[in-house]
């Protein structure tokens, strides 16, 4: 069931109630990324751990790669463990 929040019109009668999840929908419509594959959560782990393989599947890690392409100054962008390929998500990961 929606919450409703509020009307549209000034004399109370709700005209167009403010819906709180179709609100909610629209926003995560226009901001979260689409993806055809559903995520599926392991309930066995915890939950740092499910965010974590969630932002990699996504390439959302934070490393030198995605660091220099958000402006930031990175003077070396190879891996810093091997020092032969470029520091991304999958290569530090697999």
């Amino acid at each position: 069931m929606e919450r409703v929040i509020g009307s549209s019109s000034f004399d109370g009668v709700s005209l167009y109630p403010y819906l709180v999840g179709s609100t909610r929908s629209y926003i995560d419509g226009l901001y979260l990324p689409a993806s055809s594959v559903p995520t599926r959560w392991v309930r066995i782990l915890p939950i740092k751990i499910n965010v974590f393989a969630w932002r990699l599947s996504l390439d959302k890690l934070p490393n030198r790669v995605i660091l220099d392409s958000r402006g930031l100054d990175v003077p070396f962008l190879l891996c810093h463990i091997c020092e032969k390929d470029l520091e991304t998500g999958s290569h530090l990961c697999f």
